[in-house]
């Protein structure tokens, strides 16, 4: 990649902007704010480093250069307050560029600074290689936008405060006039963020909404305080991480994950999610669930959800909010959620289809969890709606029951339906469709009953015990 031409390094020595004309202060007139801004960007054209020991208020858009190190006392009593009615409050010499793969700004670290945007974004920029290190962030619309100007990846977002945002960290599609999305060239893949506290930070939507964000960590983020949506939404990415996350209580989901572009794999570990509410409906009116998973038709995706913590719900809350489910019987879902998973009361369900009205897409979530064993002691054989990681037959009224198995086998693929009968006289006959291997379920008797590999339109039932 091409070193930036703009690559600030001349000077090693901290500058302070106050030496440059800058006035610090808050209430301050217009004229004051033009005037610190042309005071600002002078003394960012000609420093490499900069501490900033007050409150800065401008009228227009600060711009950094790569190698800048922009740094504060203290982020409670330091900052930049943006002020234009449209303008960012930092930018960099990306924006409004042609994209193209070396239209970025490299190597820039912000410190311990308050940054604020009292219309806008915080910083609209196109970041290689940044570091936000222990800040703080309001603004109307993002705090970090990522601009659409070239490679954006390997930044690192650690330990900041996002507060009263509309969005925290933004990659996601713009709009045209017409309404619809415009497709980024770059992806800002490769994002590392760790350890920030985001606090009433979705007030337009999402906390952290991003855009095939592969490779990504997210890592011992705390959010609380509610978001207009999901705290987080992922729209398609590869290789990405979350961790240690710790979702508070609200009434809509704490995480969307959009599959998809081409493939998705996401790796849920470590993360508590607390409350919930199954009574409730989320911001688009479906009932009140944990996490979001919608399905693309066209392409595989994966998820793991291991280890997890889930506490303090109430009224059946399901785990899964499953959109677009419909599509998920080619196939191409494997969604597992295992026994690790700590779930600390019965208050939880472990899915709910949310637009199609068709049950049977909760088969797409693989478990062998213990709180989602169904008991069926009345005589009821309809396996089709996915409720439980398995079901047990306890049922003993009369000597044979058909089983109903889901329409299409391929909801069983990688995703086995485990049926045991422990009926002291009822044995389960499967007649449905094309069945091979074991035709009925004794007494006494454990099943696997899964999508045929060689034949994807059959059924193939294999005795467990």
């Amino acid at each position: 990649m091409k070193e930036d031409k703009t690559f600030i390094a001349e000077s090693k020595a901290k500058a302070n902007p106050e030496t440059f004309g800058v006035k610090y202060g808050i209430d301050m007139s217009r004229a004051d704010q033009e005037n610190n801004l042309k005071f600002l960007n002078e003394c960012l054209a000609q420093c490499g480093e900069i501490e900033i020991t007050g409150d800065i208020e401008i009228y227009g858009s600060a711009k950094v250069r790569s190698g800048h190190r922009i740094s504060g006392q203290s982020r409670s009593t330091c900052s930049i307050r943006g002020k234009h009615p449209t303008a960012p409050t930092i930018i960099d010499n990306t924006v409004g560029k042609t994209p193209n793969q070396n239209n970025n700004s490299r190597d820039v670290v912000i410190r311990h600074l308050k940054v604020e945007s009292e219309h806008s974004h915080c910083f609209h920029v196109t970041p290689y290689q940044w570091t936000w290190d222990s800040c703080r962030f309001s603004c109307a619309k993002s705090a970090i936008k990522f601009y659409d100007g070239g490679y954006q990846v390997e930044n690192y977002i650690i330990n900041n405060y996002f507060i009263h945002c509309g969005r925290g960290i933004d990659s996601f599609l713009e709009k045209n006039a017409s309404g619809d999305y415009i497709q980024r060239t770059f992806k800002a893949t490769d994002q590392y963020v760790l350890n920030n506290v985001f606090f009433r930070a979705g007030e337009i939507d999402s906390a952290i909404k991003m855009f095939i964000p592969s490779g990504s960590r997210f890592d011992g983020n705390h959010y609380y305080g509610g978001a207009a949506a999901e705290f987080v939404y992922f729209s398609g990415g590869s290789n990405v991480r979350v961790a240690n996350e710790y979702f508070e209580n609200m009434k809509n989901a704490r995480m969307r994950i959009n599959f998809g572009a081409p493939h998705s794999e996401y790796n849920i570990v470590g993360c508590s999610f607390f409350g919930g509410n199954g009574s409730q409906r989320d911001h688009n009116g479906n009932q009140s669930h944990l996490v979001t998973l919608s399905f693309n038709p066209d392409n595989y995706c994966s998820a793991t959800f291991v280890g997890n913590s889930f506490s303090g719900a109430s009224s059946k809350i399901p785990v899964f909010g499953l959109l677009n489910g419909r599509y998920s019987n080619l196939g191409g879902a494997n969604v597992q959620f295992d026994k690790s998973n700590l779930i600390n009361s019965p208050n939880y369900s472990k899915a709910v289809a949310l637009d199609t009205g068709d049950n049977e897409t909760r088969n797409v979530i693989q478990s062998n969890h213990p709180n989602f064993i169904i008991m069926s002691s009345d005589g009821k054989t309809d396996f089709t709606k996915g409720d439980g990681s398995e079901y047990i037959f306890t049922y003993s009224g009369v000597a044979e029951k058909e089983v109903k198995l889901p329409a299409s086998p391929r909801w069983s693929k990688n995703k086995p339906l485990i049926i045991r009968n422990m009926s002291g006289t009822t044995t389960l006959k499967l007649a449905q469709g094309r069945v091979f291997g074991m035709k009925e379920i004794p007494t006494g008797c454990s099943a696997s009953i899964m999508q045929k590999p060689d034949e994807p339109n059959s059924y193939l039932c294999v005795k467990l015990s």
